[in-house]
């Protein structure tokens, strides 16, 4: 102990030194490929390892226990499992594009069924996986010892195909990640070709002959922004759909969904496991049943659907909800002289390209002999013979001449070389390409509900207390004017109905609350309840503030330019904003119009510059006047006068004028009329206006306005909930000065 010989070192030194060590040793030695062959060093080491067995393409299996053994003994010195998962992999139909193991036995499926023991397993290395090694044994790389120093491995494989790309790799590094897709070999091969003609490709040039990566499992790529990013940048995301199908069985009509394709590495068991889960919680109703059809013949995922079930919105959930669409995100990271490196397409490619001239190079530097050193071979081994063995030899001497000729010319010129290597690209094309699997779709984005869901007219009906729902149009018969009409929403005692629209299913509601704010939703969104139902509780829809109350719904059909939003308030005030500033809506809601104190929202419309605007007031009093006399503001302004009121007055009413049709008022007695339009002249912005209908002791003050036509029908409701619904037609047409007749009881 006394001779020992002590030195003091820095903990924190020595950890950042070893996990440096540690962190290049993984980069280099595990978990990134090298972008010359496109294999991280198990991979090469496995395929070495079988070439060394002779256990190639055209030759018997052996059992994976056997590869798997001259590995990790050889070569590898790791656990047999990570080695054995490294085979299983690359004999994997849905894991490679195109696979390097040809494998006897259960390698596992695509519903994560773990494959069988390497000892029950055989394997031998596929045609493809012969071509990554052609020439490896005439010096055309460089080699390495291998962990024990007791034999030599090649460092990288010649590689006759692109495989980095062809085939893609995954792998988490220390710090850094590297996850490259697969790609159509064919695609490939021509992008390599055109890159050696034209060294100047660009990346959209490039894009012409590789659109985007090649999935074995296919599937859909919605989108090409992910992919021309990730080839420009080395980074991107895409989007991937599993291909869905619907069946409609002839006899019941009845709809089933058949997913033929997922996207790449999605677990089939777990997907419909997923789907059971997500019907039975009620999160995707109208499914019967959920089935695996899968046979030798290909995937089959079967959802039957119920009877009248829209199948285009249960796929649209399936989507939504399951792995049947999830994102790949491309890392383009790969070893580069010893480095990792993030690359580009175009990078890749070059790499490619140089590494290919290099093997070629070296090959034929390996066979350069000199005329001299030839003549010399020729001399020594003439002594020996006689005869018809000499003019053999001669004949051999004369054709090792041409070929000594031969390579110092491609020696001499890169082009030589590079028209080589697309010979040989060629044939590997020839030999192996095939169709692209993988489909890319243009259009970006959710697929939209509305288009699959029938078109059809709903009542919806929204009560003070802030109840939601809707019913189809159809439910309501018409009845005669007078009738005592027809229970529309239940509603509690201290609850009335305050709202009633018709607007179709694909249409966009805006809510609009006294607090001048815009909230949306679309109509197919809102609750379907039964008649008597009350519906839903509109705060769980919108996320609205204490004492915001829903003053008005538009139906949007689509947001057009040149339409502006009409809002009018208690105190008069008019505002126009263009429709399209409401297009983009946010949960908490968008500021429609400043409000002064005291005052708030009461109506809102839909109208372009040629149209009028009517305000009508509580005190029986309306203005007209031209909606281009409003000069268009932004969404957070507060607005111009729109009408001059009275003391204790208030506006109860705001309608944009269309051609032939008639001014509807009510009164707070059930009292109304119709009056033409024709008696109102267009006024000044933010005058009195004139009488509509008298505001006696039997009629009470005017509680709505409305604008109609002859063919339209008119909905009454009560506060007690009590529903009437009659034609237009048969509300008299009178005049302004009139206070009306009997409209319900």
């Amino acid at each position: 102990m006394e001779n020992d010989i002590q030195s003091e070192i820095s903990i924190e030194g020595e950890m950042k030194k070893s996990y440096l060590e540690y962190a290049m040793s993984v980069i280099i030695g595990r978990a990134l490929p090298d972008v010359r062959d496109g294999l991280k060093p198990v991979h090469r080491r496995v395929l070495f390892a079988m070439r060394e067995l002779k256990n190639d393409w055209n030759k018997p299996y052996k059992k994976s226990a056997r590869v798997v053994g001259d590995v990790i003994g050889k070569y590898h010195p790791h656990g047999d499992t990570a080695v054995y998962d490294t085979i299983v992999r690359m004999a994997q139909s849905f894991s490679l594009r195109y696979m390097l193991v040809d494998g006897q036995g259960n390698f596992g499926s695509v519903d994560g069924d773990s494959p069988a023991a390497m000892r029950y397993t055989e394997v031998r290395m596929k045609r493809i996986a012969h071509e990554m090694l052609e020439d490896l044994d005439k010096d055309t790389v460089d080699w390495i010892p291998n962990y024990d120093e007791s034999m030599s491995e090649p460092s990288v494989f010649p590689a006759k195909l692109p495989n980095l790309l062809v085939n893609g790799s995954s792998g988490i590094a220390v710090g850094m990640a590297t996850n490259i897709p697969p790609h159509n070999l064919s695609e490939i091969i021509d992008a390599v070709t055109a890159l050696i003609d034209n060294p100047q490709l660009t990346y959209e040039e490039l894009m012409e002959y590789v659109p985007g990566p090649d999935f074995p499992t296919a599937a859909m790529i919605y989108g090409r922004a992910g992919i021309l990013s990730a080839y420009k940048t080395g980074r991107g995301i895409i989007r991937l759909r599993a291909r869905i199908v619907v069946e409609e069985d002839k006899k019941t009509k009845a709809e089933t969904i058949v997913v033929n394709e997922l996207p790449y590495q999605v677990n089939k068991a777990r997907v419909i496991e997923n789907i059971s889960i997500l019907v039975r919680t009620k999160v995707i109703e109208g499914v019967r049943y959920v089935r695996d059809e899968s046979d030798r013949e290909g995937m089959r995922i079967a959802v039957g659907l119920k009877r009248d079930q829209v199948a285009g919105v249960v796929i649209n959930q399936l989507y939504k909800h399951t792995q049947l669409q999830n994102s790949f995100g491309i890392i383009l990271l790969a070893v580069v002289n010893n480095r990792p490196e993030l690359l580009t397409l175009k990078e890749i490619l070059e790499h490619f390209i140089f590494h290919r001239a290099e093997a070629k190079s070296n090959l034929i530097d390996r066979f350069n002999l000199s005329i001299i050193q030839a003549q010399a071979i020729l001399d020594m081994r003439l002594q020996r013979l006689t005869g018809l063995e000499r003019d053999k030899i001669v004949e051999e001497y004369e054709s090792v001449k041409k070929d000594i000729e031969w390579f110092k010319k491609i020696l001499g010129s890169e082009q030589i070389v590079l028209g080589i290597i697309k010979d040989d690209l060629a044939e590997i094309k020839t030999e192996f390409g095939d169709e692209r699997r993988t489909e890319i779709v243009e259009a970006v984005g959710e697929i939209s509900i509305e288009d699959m869901i029938k078109e059809e007219d709903m009542v919806v009906t929204i009560s003070k207390s802030g109840y939601i729902k809707r019913n189809p149009v159809a439910m309501y018969e018409s009845q005669r004017r007078g009738g005592k009409g027809k229970t529309a929403m239940g509603v509690k005692e201290d609850d009335f109905l305050a709202h009633i629209f018709v607007a179709s299913t694909h249409h966009t509601f805006l809510f609009i609350t006294n607090f001048g704010k815009v909230y949306q939703l679309k109509v197919y969104q809102l609750p379907m309840a039964g008649r008597v139902s009350k519906g839903r509780a509109i705060v769980n829809l919108l996320d609205l503030s204490t004492d915001e109350k829903i003053a008005t719904v538009l139906a949007v059909p689509s947001f057009d330019e040149g339409k502006h939003i009409i809002m009018t308030t208690k105190l008069g005030r008019i505002k126009k904003t263009e429709l399209i500033a409401y297009a983009r809506s946010r949960s908490k809601g968008l500021i429609g119009v400043k409000l002064a104190e005291g005052d708030e929202l009461i109506a809102a419309g839909i109208s372009d510059d040629s149209m009028d605007v009517f305000l009508s007031c509580a005190a029986g009093k309306s203005i007209r006047f031209k909606i281009a006399d409003i000069r268009s503001l932004a969404r957070g302004s507060m607005g111009v006068r729109g009408m001059r009121l009275g003391s204790g007055d208030r506006l109860i009413g705001m309608e944009v004028l269309s051609s032939n049709a008639t001014l509807l008022a009510l009164t707070e007695n059930g009292f109304g009329k119709r009056t033409s339009i024709d008696e109102y002249r267009v006024q000044k912005r933010g005058g009195k206006g004139v009488i509509t209908i008298k505001t006696s002791e039997r009629n009470g003050l005017v509680v709505v306005t409305l604008l109609v036509e002859d063919d339209d029908d008119l909905m009454i409701m009560t506060d007690g909930g009590k529903l009437i619904r009659m034609s237009v037609a048969t509300v008299s047409v009178i005049s302004r000065n009139t206070q009306g007749v009997k409209l319900i009881k």
